[in-house]
């Protein structure tokens, strides 16, 4: 019996096929009527898309995605040239929007005495600012180009990674799978993001695909909990993955306590380790973790954390993991399979994604739901990992059903980042 039943993959697919022409026809009806919707960002994108006349360029990228994707997948040297393809790409496109933090990294990068860090972002950020001051010994470079070549490197580590775990698990329709996760909007991350959330992602891929590696073949690795400390010292937003963590040592080490205790405190033993040796360094003092920590609530101000519990603010969520998430109108179906949800891998990954939605609708995007988009750009990825996973692997994958969610998906993403950037 399938994943969703004959029923539910019925509907489904009628939903699928309806998908594509009610978004195209949302997209004439807002460039007709001149105004943007505040529900549907992607249909406004695609409008100015169609204004601007874009869209052959939007076309010759997605088509080069997928040929970079394609190649990529490859097991001989060919495979190289997707991965530079992939990473032409990301550099040809250079972001035009940066929000208030983005703007100001380059008067902090030029007025640090030793290294500019903060708790939030510890080693992505002092990372990013050694790449800048290694520019910076042979030409001039700002800190906005530094984090776009840092940010397309990323990216390609990104892609390399899936790509591996693509081979190795997904039997059919290899690259269905590979484009199914990775064409959502959290993409933009890697096309000269100018913020510190890029190496995060890849480091987080591979702790996610580790993880399934461990549930499935065994061992008493803790590759999986040094890649989560790794993330965590990069970004403490990956801390929020601790709970799916713990559940993924209990899957795996239940019967040895000592492997599982050692298992599920690593990550915090990692960061500890971190503060401490920022802090000794005389980089980042550890009071500042209490003071202008945005994990500690700015003192513990709570509620300069919490989201406002107004309509507009969730609107605007909604329409963000659309964008960011896509497969998100699926997951409900997806949570209906008892097939799916015995597998200890896909409990992982669910559980994974469940604790997201905590950081996507418990906290606050300071700087604003759309200026924040990167904030919550992690559960683009791992949200996508985990629908897209238990859908290959609990029944058989239909194209006629994963083409045109696949279709949406990239006319949302690209456009998306279309519009943000210019070539």
């Amino acid at each position: 019996m399938s994943v969703m039943g004959c029923g539910l993959k019925k509907i489904l697919q009628i939903a699928a096929w309806s998908a594509l022409p009610v978004l195209v026809s949302l997209s004439v009806f807002f460039l007709l009527k001149g105004t943007a919707s505040s529900l549907f960002l992607f249909t406004e994108s695609i409008a100015e898309c169609l204004t601007a006349k874009a869209v052959p360029m939007v076309l010759a990228a997605v088509l080069g995605y997928i040929a970079g994707c394609c190649l990529i997948l490859k097991k001989n040297p060919i495979c190289y040239t997707g991965y530079l393809l992939l990473f032409a790409m990301m550099l040809m496109l250079h972001s035009n929007h940066f929000n208030q933090d983005g703007l100001a990294l380059e008067e902090k990068f030029e007025t640090a005495e030793v290294v500019h860090a903060v708790h939030d972002e510890m080693l992505e950020l002092v990372l990013h600012f050694f790449v800048w001051r290694l520019f910076n010994l042979f030409t001039e470079c700002t800190a906005a180009a530094s984090y776009h070549i840092v940010s397309a490197a990323a990216g390609v580590a990104f892609f390399h990674v899936l790509a591996g775990f693509t081979r190795k698990h997904i039997r059919n329709n290899q690259l269905l799978f590979l484009l199914l996760v990775t064409g959502s909007g959290y993409l933009q991350l890697f096309y000269g993001d100018v913020e510190n959330y890029t190496i995060l992602a890849f480091s987080l891929m591979w702790y996610l695909t580790s993880s399934v590696n461990l549930i499935i073949e065994g061992g008493r690795s803790l590759l999986p909990s040094i890649l989560l400390g790794i993330g965590m010292c990069l970004h403490l937003e990956a801390g929020f993955l601790l709970p799916a963590h713990i559940l993924l040592s209990f899957l795996r080490f239940r019967k040895e306590p000592l492997h599982l205790l050692l298992s599920s405190a690593m990550p915090v033993i990692l960061t500890v380790i971190c503060m401490t040796v920022l802090d000794l360094a005389g980089v980042l003092p550890m009071e500042n973790l209490w003071k202008y920590s945005h994990a500690s609530a700015h003192g513990g101000n709570i509620q300069s954390v919490l989201p406002p519990l107004s309509r507009a603010y969730y609107t605007e969520i909604a329409n963000l993991t659309l964008l960011l998430f896509p497969l998100v109108s699926v997951l409900p179906l997806y949570l209906l399979s008892e097939k799916a949800l015995r597998k200890p891998d896909i409990q992982f990954l669910t559980s994974a994604t469940g604790v997201l939605f905590l950081l996507l609708l418990g906290w606050k995007a300071s700087l604003g739901v759309f200026n924040d988009w990167n904030l919550f750009a992690i559960i683009g990825y791992t949200g996508n990992l985990t629908v897209v996973y238990a859908y290959f692997k609990s029944c058989r994958p239909e194209r006629k059903l994963a083409i045109p969610f696949l279709t949406c998906s990239l006319l949302n993403t690209f456009c998306w980042i279309w519009r943000n950037h210019a070539v």
